[in-house]
């Protein structure tokens, strides 16, 4: 608790003298809105930290997602003096009233955090589950009985999800006109599966039934094979060379490697700090290395080869990373509260509907409507981007909230937000049944693009990926037997501490 505090106390430090140094402009209140969401992101990493002692819980990880959104991109927003959640070309020069449309913005993160915060505490009331108790999540599910791959449900799971994508794609890069073409045109990724978004889907079933065998594989009680090994790794391979051809950085990310990783930390052994920055390190060089790929090799780097252009974006991390679009979040929100200042009204709700309609194909309903929230803000703010090929920015949870129901529906939106997240963490603290593992595995990357993204986009991927996994999970793994139980104690007994019989030796 108290290294905890210390560590606290130095990143509260230097997040302020950060703040302090490069927030010296014009408009006063930017500098406190901005210390003050920082102080908060610590707040909660710091908690996390002293209290749950998990470095994978969703609040530790929730906070560093907050900071690199909220704290961290509009800094760079301020030192490089430009906003725009779009294209370069849309972008706008910081002004003083752009200042203070992000004075307003930062407050209303605030309120957000606010709301998770108040969220994830609700449930202190309940009983508290074992203080780190975590790490015993193996020992639980292993003493609850043996568990083994069914070998012929597996095999036909795979066979049928990996027929499944990669007949997908073939018709995907077929009509694309070759691999080489297809991957230029994962830059256009809404209006590549414009009305073909169940292909974007189909690696689903895939990734489910491979996370599936790495849980029952990881905490079976013998030690891997090599030759299991070596299956496992290909086959999480095949789901992430699936993921790149889905063009999406999330699924890569958030959809493969974060599960993977949760797996082998409830499931295997905890993973060490070193561990995990070594993973975190490999996930930038992939989110960057595939943004490159499919975005800037095609519109920045026609003269450049792909190996130059990711070498040239890993030595200007800052550029990259906060300062790419993939952290515009916060841009979208400034840009939805000068909407709101010039009286746009309230959606009331109208962004989530999509979600009821995701399910019905365009081809069976022609007046479907497009998208969810990201479609909606890019095509009213920023039209001639979005344009006929339909590219969507990212509106976030947080803009998505304020946009429908205001500053109000922040408060109560993130609420509800931080009591799921805290109702999933706690459940998987106190289960032992293998089968909320992986649930929870699967989960938790949505539960990040929510933050970034919309409602639309990462809801319905959850119940899609949750019910997929329900109905796989029984066919593909079997229980053997039930767990060993003490005997009954005879009805006369020997006395405490007396010789014990040759069969109670045995037993």
């Amino acid at each position: 608790m108290r290294v905890a505090a210390w560590l606290a106390l130095a990143a509260l430090s230097v997040a302020v003298g950060v703040v302090a140094s490069v927030t010296s402009v014009p408009a006063p209140g930017i500098a406190a809105a901005l210390s003050c969401v920082a102080l908060m992101c610590i707040a909660l990493g710091a908690w996390s930290l002293a209290n749950e002692r998990d470095p994978l819980s969703p609040l530790f990880i929730l906070s560093g997602v907050l900071l690199v959104l909220y704290v961290l991109r509009p800094i760079y927003i301020l030192t490089s003096g430009r906003i725009g959640p779009a294209r370069a070309l849309d972008d706008r020069q910081v002004t003083i009233a752009i200042e203070g449309s992000m004075t307003h913005a930062l407050w209303l993160v605030a309120l957000g955090i606010l709301g998770i915060a108040l969220g994830y505490f609700v449930r202190r009331g309940a009983p508290a589950p074992e203080l780190g108790g975590w790490r015993a999540l193996r020992g639980r599910i292993r003493s609850a009985g043996v568990i083994r791959v069914s070998p012929d449900g597996a095999l036909v799971s795979v066979l049928l999800a990996f027929l499944l994508a990669a007949v997908a794609y073939w018709s995907l890069i077929r009509q694309a006109g070759g691999f080489g073409p297809y991957i230029n045109e994962l830059s256009l990724r809404s209006g590549l599966f414009y009305g073909r978004g169940y292909l974007a889907l189909v690696t689903i079933p895939l990734k489910v039934a491979a996370l599936c065998l790495v849980a029952v594989m990881l905490v079976q009680h013998r030690r891997l094979s090599v030759s299991q090994k070596w299956f496992l790794g290909g086959l999480v391979l095949v789901v992430t060379i699936g993921d790149f051809l889905s063009g999406g950085r999330a699924a890569l990310i958030l959809g493969t490697l974060l599960p993977v990783t949760v797996l082998v930390h409830y499931l295997r052994r905890p993973l060490a700090a070193r561990t995990l920055v070594f993973v975190l390190a490999g996930a930038v060089v992939l989110f960057v290395g595939s943004r490159v790929v499919t975005r800037d090799a095609v519109y920045e780097g026609r003269q450049q080869s792909r190996a130059a252009l990711v070498q040239q974006a890993l030595l200007h991390l800052p550029a990259s990373t906060v300062g790419s679009h993939e952290a515009i979040p916060f841009d979208s929100l400034v840009t939805l509260v000068d909407a709101s200042n010039a009286g746009a009204p309230l959606q009331l709700g109208r962004t989530y509907l999509p979600i009821l309609s995701f399910l019905v194909p365009r081809a069976v309903w022609h007046g479907k409507p497009v998208g969810g929230a990201n479609a909606w803000f890019t095509r009213t703010y920023y039209p001639d981007y979005y344009g006929p090929d339909r590219i969507e920015t990212s509106v976030s949870m947080i803009g998505e909230l304020y946009a429908n129901f205001g500053a109000a529906g922040i408060v109560v939106g993130c609420f509800l937000f931080g009591f799921v997240a805290s109702l999933l963490y706690r459940r998987l603290l106190a289960t032992s049944s293998l089968r909320y593992v992986l649930l929870y595995a699967l989960l938790l990357g949505y539960v990040f693009t929510l933050v970034r993204g919309d409602a639309y986009h990462s809801i319905t991927g959850a119940y899609l990926t949750a019910g997929l996994a329900l109905l796989m999970y029984p066919v593909m793994v079997r229980p053997l037997r039930s767990p060993i139980r003490d005997p009954a104690p005879p009805a006369y007994g020997l006395a405490a501490g007396g010789p014990a019989t040759s069969l109670q030796k045995r037993q």
